[in-house]
């Protein structure tokens, strides 16, 4: 077992063997991936899903942040698995589908994954697309969840949000590194970010900036 510290209100004891975690490119799983390649010397099984609807963009940050992953952390990434889907919604239905059957048949000892809190609602209001806000349940600001979902799979951050994972950021010396190949948006249009959609004024309200 080894402990890693994700944050100085939560660290985990990882089971030893491969680490799987389920990664979008975003700047949560991007961070945790960071945690755990500078605290463990597990190899490391990525899952990730790349979407037709979304110019297959996401799949393009997560192979820069890979390259850059494997440059700071040799030969640590064993392996990536992608799932192609023809649309958000029926990737994102399914990305955890992959991790849960390795998990069980024992191909991967642990599975993390980088779900965050959303803003406080006295903020989170503010934004002009308010009601596009998903999973209320599982990212509810104001209640408590279990960084251990189920037996070994872990949720470090759940009870974070962007702007205590902005400070990681920082206090990580990642910003102008690891932070600007993280892809939040969710516009198809392009492999920038749009700077409207939810996920970027998310972004923008935690990091103050879009790269």
């Amino acid at each position: 077992m080894q402990r890693v510290v994700f944050h100085h209100r939560v660290s985990i004891t990882v089971p030893l063997g491969v680490l799987g975690l389920v990664f979008s490119g975003g700047a949560d799983s991007s961070l945790v991936l960071y945690q755990l390649l500078s605290q463990t010397q597990q190899p490391l099984h990525l899952f990730t899903v790349a979407v037709a609807d979304r110019n297959y963009s996401h799949a393009q940050a997560v192979f820069e942040i890979i390259k850059w992953a494997n440059t700071a952390f040799p030969n640590r990434i064993q392996t990536i698995e992608f799932d192609t889907w023809s649309s958000s919604e029926k990737g994102i239905a399914n990305l955890f589908r992959r991790p849960s059957a390795a998990l069980r048949d024992k191909t991967v000892n642990s599975i993390f994954t980088g779900i965050t809190a959303h803003p406080p609602r006295d903020q989170h209001q503010k934004f002009v697309n308010y009601a596009a806000a998903f999973e209320w349940r599982e990212r509810d600001p104001l209640r408590t969840r279990p960084v251990e979902r189920y037996k070994n799979w872990f949720t470090p951050y759940t009870n974070l949000n962007k702007q205590d994972l902005a400070q990681l950021y920082y206090d990580n010396q990642l910003m102008d590194s690891l932070f600007p190949l993280t892809r939040s948006c969710s516009s198809g249009e392009n492999f920038t970010h749009c700077g409207h959609c939810w996920f970027c004024e998310e972004r923008i309200w935690a990091f103050r900036r879009l790269i």
